[in-house]
């Protein structure tokens, strides 16, 4: 009889370690596929990424050409598509020709002679520095986003956005160089 009970013990023993063997491969199994799914998306984020790092680095050198050629404050690319008002990036410049460092106060408004006036305003998301330190004799870059905010909806339409730059001295609050404007095509 001890040697039947040795025999039993040891084959639920075999089955034992084959369920921990199965167990174990089906983890690491497991684990391997979550793993490569997250690689996957995480490629795919980076890849949307660069894309909008590519648009933004083109936007700037356009800013830095214009600002080269004389514009105080720059705005680039002039008109962007937007399919259903997803976000799009202009490019901003501020070439500082004033007698002092200067903390330029960036105002990015909406224009009421956009479809719909002022009442599609709130539709609207804008994303931009609201303000740009830039020492004399020098130029600083930025980018403005803008798109639909995520719970609104922003009829078919070309919407017009105007672009200000201001400094304050001890004399008050200056428009410096005159109002830019760019233009989102919603389509």
């Amino acid at each position: 009889m001890a040697r039947r009970s040795f025999s039993l013990s040891l084959l639920s023993s075999r089955r034992g370690i084959e369920i921990a063997i199965s167990t174990i491969v089906v983890m690491v199994l497991g684990i391997i596929i979550i793993a490569g799914g997250i690689l996957m998306l995480t490629d795919l984020l980076n890849a949307g990424g660069d894309t909008s790092k590519a648009f933004t680095a083109e936007h700037i050198k356009a800013v830095e050409r214009m600002m080269a050629d004389g514009q105080l404050v720059a705005v680039a690319p002039l008109t962007q598509m937007s399919p259903a008002a997803k976000p799009v990036s202009f490019g901003l410049g501020i070439d500082n020709r004033l007698d002092a460092d200067k903390n330029f106060i960036i105002s990015v408004d909406y224009s009421p002679e956009n479809p719909g006036g002022m009442n599609v305003e709130r539709n609207w998301t804008k994303i931009f520095l609201k303000q740009l330190r830039v020492a004399q004799n020098e130029r600083q870059t930025a980018v403005i986003v803008v798109g639909a905010n995520k719970s609104k909806t922003v009829p078919v339409g070309t919407y017009t956005f105007i672009v200000k730059a201001d400094y304050t001295d001890a004399a008050g609050t200056h428009i410096y160089d005159s109002p830019r404007f760019f233009t989102v095509v919603v389509k």
